[in-house]
């Protein structure tokens, strides 16, 4: 009985030890940003949302994305206002080694990311597609996301990140692969290998060489049938 007792003060003074931390929250960010601090509350994306940046091109790129992820429209041509706004900003101060850095602040009235160049608030932008959750309400008229309020301070760990595409053995129409480099800068990568030739298919169209394609695009299978396909210059472009 005594070694009962003693067993138990034992297990109460260990329990008394662990700090019971509040659940964090959960959401797939990949690769997990270096800093995150969540915060109270939600940004909500909607028709009404108006993005401003000199960027012009990642604000069409935002635009159509999001479009693309969730189906909420936004304007293109907002007037300026206090709230429910997302700002993309460029600033070479927040880190002069890494133009992949950003910072990303969430709150209920607006979105602001910064990057280093463009490059980094690319990828910021993609950190704010990943907070997208699939719980997002739709209706027929409007669609409203909400995104967790929280500021995030990220770069890199790896300069190089890649991922090889073997179009050689099976042949991928263009829209595959224009869909595989969407996936690629979801998740950060920045590097695309593309392999296009070997004795399996010559898929690079050369205009030097145009057997290279007439033939080499071409093999014969086992059951008889001609299989191949290759990619002209303005296709890879």
């Amino acid at each position: 009985d005594s070694m009962k007792k003693i067993f138990l003060v034992f297990i109460c003074l260990v329990m008394a030890t662990i700090e019971i931390k509040p659940k964090e929250k959960n959401y797939p960010l990949i690769p997990m940003p270096r800093d995150v601090e969540w915060t109270e509350g939600t940004f909500q994306i909607s028709n009404r949302t108006s993005v401003y940046s000199e960027q012009k091109n990642l604000i069409n790129y935002f635009i159509t994305q999001l479009k693309s992820l969730t189906g909420a429209e936004l304007p293109t041509n907002a007037i300026n206002s206090p709230v429910n706004k997302i700002i993309l900003n460029v600033d070479g101060n927040i880190d002069t080694a890494n133009i992949e850095a950003y910072k990303l602040t969430v709150s209920s009235e607006k979105i602001e990311i910064t990057g280093a160049s463009e490059t980094g608030l690319f990828r910021g932008i993609q950190t704010i597609f990943q907070l997208i959750s699939p719980s997002y309400k739709i209706d027929k008229k409007n669609v409203t996301v909400e995104i967790p309020c929280c500021k995030i301070s990220d770069k890199p760990v790896f300069s190089w990140r890649g991922l090889n595409l073997d179009c050689c053995r099976h042949f991928m129409d263009k829209d595959f692969i224009k869909r595989y480099i969407d996936i690629l800068a979801y998740y950060k990568f920045n590097t695309f290998h593309w392999h296009l030739t070997e004795d399996q298919g010559w898929r690079i169209e050369i205009k030097k060489y145009p057997k290279l394609t007439e033939v080499g695009a071409w093999r014969k299978e086992a059951d008889g049938s001609i299989y191949g396909g290759f990619y002209t210059q303005e296709d890879i472009k």
